[in-house]
């Protein structure tokens, strides 16, 4: 997936995130509770398209290799039984027409792979009873007919998945349009009606909507970087989803499914890390300190709610 795409998507789901932990205040409204309601049916849309967006298609390629070099043995041992009869005949045509190596029928390219193997059965079949002495009969040329179908439809399979995965990338991009859109002209103009009587609510949602990528913008070249893991300190299990801001400064991130979180290019300086959840309490760090052009590295654990 495109870093822009993976960026956008990762602050809807920090907006999604931010607000789950101020549901009550959503709530309220009714306005307000219904245009988020709209915002979170975009978001599962779109979570649909980014899975198969990214969708490992590693396996096709291997089926097709496999598959190839299957058929490609038995071609192989025809085109011997073809070879040793004509040319005990003496028709080198025919010797000429299937004279092609194991190696070769490997990198053939796939069309003319399966036009060869055509050929071969084309040519068991016309001779079979000269042939019958080397074991060629109805059940030898059906399994490599067989073999050539399952190869055929095997040929196909990744240039589907390419273009399966091209429209996908494409109707992602214009998901990602769309909720872009929603947020600004629907649920950010929506979140004005609690920005006086629950202005720590409305400034950490504003935060949400400006991340770009993990890090704190400012003109200083010399910086730092966060990273730690966040978890339950009843069970020590990780916590996906976590809000996790720098104090004083518009930074917000989300752990990932490992609990894990990095927050890159912050200047030298101590830190306040404020961790929320649904569930848990709110746990503030401080005394974090970075130092230029190093790693920070924290373990965070919750206390889950009474």
């Amino acid at each position: 997936m495109e870093k822009k795409n993976e960026n956008s998507i990762s602050m809807f789901k920090t907006v999604k995130a931010v607000c789950e932990t101020n549901i009550a205040v959503i709530n309220a409204n009714v306005g307000l509770n219904n245009t988020y309601n709209q915002y979170l049916l975009l978001l599962s849309n779109l979570e649909l398209l980014a899975q198969e967006q990214t969708l490992n298609r590693t396996g096709i390629t291997i089926d097709k290799k496999n598959a190839r070099e299957a058929l490609a043995l038995l071609v192989e041992g025809a085109s011997g039984i073809i070879k040793a009869h004509f040319d005990s005949v003496s028709n080198y045509d025919v010797f000429v027409s299937v004279n092609l190596s194991f190696t070769k029928l490997r990198i053939m390219r796939d069309q003319l792979f399966i036009a060869h193997t055509q050929t071969v059965i084309n040519l068991l079949t016309t001779h079979q009873a000269v042939l019958a002495p080397f074991g060629v009969d109805a059940a030898y040329i059906t399994n490599i007919s067989n073999a050539l179908t399952q190869y055929i439809n095997i040929v196909a399979k990744p240039t589907e998945a390419r273009n399966n995965k091209s429209t996908a990338t494409l109707l992602l991009k214009t998901k990602i349009k769309e909720i872009a859109t929603f947020l600004k002209n629907e649920l950010d103009n929506a979140m004005l009606v609690v920005k006086i009587t629950n202005t720590s609510f409305y400034v950490t949602f504003r935060n949400a909507r400006r991340i770009i990528d993990n890090g704190i913008r400012h003109e200083e070249t010399v910086t730092g970087t966060i990273t730690g893991v966040v978890k339950d300190e009843t069970n020590n299990q990780v916590i996906p989803d976590a809000l996790v801001e720098i104090v004083g400064t518009p930074t917000i991130v989300l752990t990932d499914n490992l609990g894990e979180f990095t927050i890159i290019s912050i200047p030298p300086e101590t830190y306040t890390i404020r961790v929320s959840i649904g569930n848990y309490d709110i746990k503030l760090i401080d005394n974090i300190i970075v130092t230029a052009n190093e790693n920070t590295q924290v373990e965070i654990k919750l206390t889950p709610s009474a």
